[in-house]
């Protein structure tokens, strides 16, 4: 069995492609899980965060904005393993869900502990640190696979639009030292994705970012930038500006930047027509705290799940909140809802 683990490992720590498939593959599994025997199968791929802390202040997110109201705390190593080894069988990692990742001191030890048990690690980070070269040593050396950058721009006046506190400068400089480490140590990991959340303000530079991030061998991935009150378990009166809602980000009357916006969130054709949250099927979000999260745009205390510190990860994900907001998603009938979750007045699910 343990080289069984090693050979999977082994391909989809080499291939995006094979990664994605590998997501919809458990897409489909747990979906038809749901329909036959009302349970989805155990995932195997989740997101623990390392802590929900962030030296930027973007508008738009709970963590940088101060609106969310989930206690700050960093994730111990020790934590980590504990976290990591309830939640069962897992293939791949995501180390990010509310904070700056990077920012946490055992960041690496992490990433290898997982790599150990034969886990394909990937973090999403602004990488608008100052680091020394050790740091970049340590990030090659640790076997990350994935590493995701949020770069909203090239010139300084783009990207801080949205990224407050962030120096574009300094995301350049760490690049090139990232690329010009994996060249010195013959390293092909981490894979490196350049992220473009574009807006009516930094539009204009999407052909130069696309042109840079190719030269720099990276993926170029362009998204749109929502508004704050996509967040599912936010009510209008959270909203403090104009700054909150898409019309201020988005030029409204542009028929490409309409559709963007109203394509459903983590959604593939195949789940879209069965009316199913890919999320609520496969992928747990877990907190510094052991919260656990259906998705990404939940943001407060009262939207958990439940505890992985206090359950394993297989009765939380077949409990009945969980099973409640997958029937309720997929079926829209009251009388198969066990148990209230935010996840019943989703204002993003088709």
């Amino acid at each position: 069995m343990q080289r069984a683990d090693r050979l999977i490992f082994a391909v989809l720590s080499r291939s995006s492609k094979l990664r994605h498939v590998y997501k919809r593959w458990l897409i489909l599994k747990a979906a038809l899980s749901m329909i036959i025997w009302r349970r989805a199968t155990l995932p195997g791929f989740i997101a623990i965060d390392p802590g929900n802390i962030c030296n930027l202040q973007c508008p738009l997110c709970p963590t940088g904005s101060n609106r969310s109201d989930y206690p700050k705390g960093v994730l111990t190593f020790e934590g980590f393993k504990t976290l990591l080894n309830r939640a069962g069988k897992i293939r791949m990692l995501a180390l990010t869900v509310r904070g700056e990742p990077l920012l946490n001191q055992d960041i690496f030890q992490m990433i290898s502990y997982a790599r150990s048990k034969n886990i394909v690690v990937e973090i999403h980070s602004h990488f608008s640190l100052e680091k020394d070269a050790c740091f970049f040593e340590h990030l090659v050396s640790s076997g990350l696979d994935v590493l995701s950058l949020s770069i909203d721009g090239v010139s300084q006046e783009c990207y801080a639009r949205y990224r407050k506190g962030g120096d574009v400068e300094l995301v350049k400089r760490n690049i090139l030292t990232l690329l010009e480490v994996k060249k010195r140590l013959r390293s092909r990991t981490p894979f490196v994705v350049w992220q473009y959340l574009y807006h009516r303000f930094n539009s204009h530079e999407i052909a130069e970012a696309r042109a840079l991030a190719k030269k720099l061998t990276m993926r170029f991935r362009l998204l749109p930038l929502r508004g704050y009150l996509m967040l599912a378990d936010l009510k209008a009166d959270d909203a403090t500006s104009q700054s909150d809602y898409d019309e201020y980000w988005q030029d409204l009357n542009d028929c490409q930047v309409r559709k963007d916006l109203a394509s459903p969130l983590y959604t593939w054709s195949w789940t879209a027509r069965l009316r199913c949250c890919e999320l609520l099927l496969t992928l747990p979000m877990i907190n510094w705290d052991g919260g656990v999260f259906a998705c990404c745009l939940l943001s407060k205390k009262e939207s958990v799940f439940g505890n992985l510190y206090e359950e394993e990860l297989g009765a939380i994900w077949n409990g009945a909140k969980y099973r409640s907001a997958r029937l309720w998603t997929m079926y829209k009938k009251k009388e198969l809802v066990e148990e209230d979750s935010p996840c019943l007045g989703c204002p993003h699910r088709f």
